[in-house]
């Protein structure tokens, strides 16, 4: 324990301003406060202590303003309540902290460390070294493993929960922050206290277009929404016809008209020539002017009489062939040797 210099003798202890009284000086008549070990044992004792905790070796210098102070050093380096983390403990519903709260200043403050969840009816705080009590106010309901920041006030002591990597997942699911949603919680939709993210908002979005649940987010007849496939061909479709040329070609006398023949045309019927004669009728290639995609085509043909209607109708049935995107053949014969002129029209429709 340390020694008073109270209990010496020579020691002025008029004046409270001094603790433990005022060294007196030696006017010559030995009335001085002694100089002595008990006076200034503890004092070098306690500066060598600093220097040990501080872990530096005396160099045998006068402390000033060139060698520099160690003895300043070794004083700042010493650690105080304030620089430990401190235990945070509970009886029932006391907090326990290992300080002397009776002798803590006002807006003074150090960390715990919380060896058990905050207790649901502690409203005191115990200093064990002193057991000295005071009010406790809370921000946050601290986990056992958590650090607090405790501030003592003038009329009470403050617990405020601190935050860091590893309980901040916790602590925003207890206050509601915002977290990422899972893909389920996505896919249901039915929760606000979630964030989406874009990797998974694009997982649910294609679901919703193209997957397991785009039916209630299709358009129908009754409902607006996302497009099918079918509805997108139909759509297509408007600017790209599946009826692509119309047109006719005339003046044809079956098996009455040399090979090499150029038919009249019309519409989009670029041209018709008689490319092949049979022993009863006639091969006619006709070359049509809008491409169709392929030769998966197929045509819509009607005769039309343009001479004796009797005589015009003494035809077979009318056949054709596609030949490239732009052209087909078409076959006429006649069942009687009569005169016929006939007027052939086509439409031609991509499958």
């Amino acid at each position: 324990m340390a020694r008073s210099k109270a209990n010496l003798q020579n020691i002025d202890k008029s004046d409270i301003a001094y603790l433990e009284g005022r060294v007196k000086d030696n006017s010559g008549n030995g009335g001085g406060t002694p100089v002595s070990e008990y006076v200034y044992g503890d004092l070098h004792q306690t500066l060598a202590k600093l220097m040990s905790l501080a872990g530096i070796d005396y160099n045998s210098l006068p402390d000033n303003e060139t060698n520099g102070y160690q003895l300043v050093e070794a004083l700042t380096a010493l650690a105080s309540k304030n620089d430990f983390v401190l235990s945070l403990t509970a009886s029932g519903n006391v907090l326990n902290i290992p300080v002397k709260i009776g002798k803590l200043k006002v807006n003074e403050s150090f960390v715990c460390k919380a060896a058990l969840d905050k207790p649901g009816n502690a409203t005191t705080v115990k200093g064990t070294l002193d057991n000295a009590t005071k009010a406790a106010v809370f921000t946050g309901d601290f986990k056992a493993g958590e650090y607090v920041r405790v501030i003592n006030n003038a009329d009470d002591v403050s617990f405020l929960r601190l935050v860091d990597t590893v309980n901040f997942e916790a602590i925003g699911q207890a206050l509601f922050f915002l977290q990422k949603a899972n893909q389920a919680q996505e896919d249901a939709g039915t929760l606000d206290v979630f964030a989406t993210t874009p990797k998974i908002n694009k997982n649910v979005f294609a679901k919703r277009v193209i997957g397991t649940l785009s039916a209630p987010y299709l358009a129908t007849l009754t409902n607006n929404g996302l497009l099918s496939k079918e509805d997108k061909a139909i759509i297509n479709g408007i600017g790209n016809a599946r009826l692509r040329n119309v047109g006719s070609f005339s003046g044809l006398e079956v098996d009455g008209l040399p090979q090499g023949t150029n038919l009249v045309v019309d519409g989009d019927i670029q041209s018709a020539v008689i490319t092949q004669n049979t022993s009863a009728g006639n091969v006619i290639r006709v070359t049509f002017k809008n491409a169709m995609d392929n030769t998966s085509f197929k045509i819509n043909l009607s005769v039309q009489s343009q001479g004796n209607i009797e005589l015009d109708n003494d035809i077979h049935p009318v056949v054709w062939k596609a030949i490239s995107p732009t052209q087909a053949d078409v076959y006429v014969e006649e069942s009687k040797g009569n005169v016929q002129n006939l007027r052939i029209h086509l439409d031609i429709i991509q499958l």
